[in-house]
């Protein structure tokens, strides 16, 4: 295996300020750019302005699936505080998380306490990640876990996405992404 120590972002922020959406629209602008792009992005399902569930979208083929749901007190299998993973689709993203190697730029949305604290979930990410052995890789990190992963990654980069983000600056903030891709540099 040829270890490539590539470069990787974390993307961080408060709950609900749109970490999804702007690895989402990052992977449409690197498509655009011809880049290939893989990974996994995780948008939430709202139903009466309330966050039900949680969908896994592979970034390469464009399956979707309810990764989990809102918790209730019947829940089993990988549970957090707030969420009841479907174990079937758990087992299908990490397999997805497996095939993350020989892209431009591979997405993860997102590692959190269930891989970081619990040794659960996607433990394939973090072995990809922890292999360096990929050109680009963004990865969404909630702040409380940061110093956890730059400790893990000390060559991380963090980006972390404020409240209020416009668009125009979003753009920016991917354009910047991209051009580090694109022409290579450090």
């Amino acid at each position: 295996m040829t270890h490539r120590a590539g470069r990787l972002w974390i993307i961080t922020g408060a709950s609900g300020v749109g970490k999804t959406r702007f690895c989402s629209n990052l992977a449409i602008f690197a498509k655009q750019q011809e880049l290939f792009v893989k990974g996994l992005i995780c948008p939430a399902v709202f139903h009466g302005g309330r966050k039900k569930s949680i969908q896994v979208i592979d970034l390469e083929t464009g399956e979707k699936a309810n990764l989990a749901k809102a918790r209730n007190a019947s829940s089993d299998g990988s549970v957090t505080d707030r969420w009841d993973f479907d174990e079937a689709v758990m087992l299908w993203s990490n397999r997805r998380l497996t095939s993350l190697r020989n892209c431009d730029l591979a997405i993860i949305d997102e590692l959190g306490p269930l891989e970081f604290n619990l040794g659960q979930g996607w433990q394939q990410g973090l072995e990809f990640l922890d292999t360096g052995d990929f050109e680009n890789a963004v990865v969404v990190i909630r702040p409380d876990l940061v110093k956890t992963a730059q400790n893990r990654w000390p060559k991380v980069k963090v980006i972390e996405i404020p409240a209020m983000l416009n668009a125009v600056e979003e753009k920016g903030i991917q354009q910047k992404i991209l051009n580090e891709i694109l022409n290579k540099t450090p």
